[in-house]
């Protein structure tokens, strides 16, 4: 191979490998470790952050359009087939009420960042979980009845077993 048809076939191979890193066109990617929350705009259904935790600076329950690029069609496809959500109605704790259980992403003032789990009877707060992470990603999977799994992650088995038991809520 002559010098130039060297050169033409490794700019062209670069040109590829810039193409393919277009997150649509790699396969298995995990978008959900990259994703971030869009912090411009606080929301948390009319509650204050510091209604949640004192030591946060902002905060909000997250959705599809609470991160800071919209997902793409592959990525909501994905989240929808997963059967995950980032909120349920369930009875978790087995008093006939239906208690509201939202996932979301925190960031201090000091630009720590983490996932969080709330869950709200009748509107009040009653239990606050909180994972301090560099991803801020998580999501709700309703495994039958009131068997709630915190998904950390989409496609993989880091979750927590959100269960109650003497009165309380906890995770396992």
């Amino acid at each position: 191979m002559t010098l130039r048809i060297k050169k033409i076939f490794f700019l062209c191979s670069c040109l590829f490998l810039i193409a393919c890193v277009e997150h649509e066109n790699i396969p298995n990617y995990a978008w959900w470790y990259d994703i971030r929350a869009n912090f411009e705009k606080d929301e948390l259904n009319g509650l204050d952050v510091s209604d949640l935790s004192q030591d946060w600076a902002h905060a909000r329950f997250l959705s599809a359009s609470s991160f800071s690029r919209p997902l793409t069609n592959n990525e909501s496809l994905e989240l929808k087939n997963s059967g995950m959500t980032f909120h349920l109605k369930v009875d978790i704790n087995n008093d006939s009420n239906l208690e509201d259980l939202y996932v979301g992403a925190y960031q201090t003032a000091t630009n720590v960042s983490g996932m969080f789990l709330a869950i709200f009877d009748n509107g009040e707060l009653i239990k606050i979980f909180t994972h301090s992470s560099d991803t801020e990603f998580s999501a709700l999977l309703n495994v039958g009845g009131n068997n709630i799994r915190w998904y950390k992650c989409l496609s993989c088995g880091d979750y927590d077993n959100v269960v109650s038991f003497d009165g309380g809520i906890y995770l396992e």
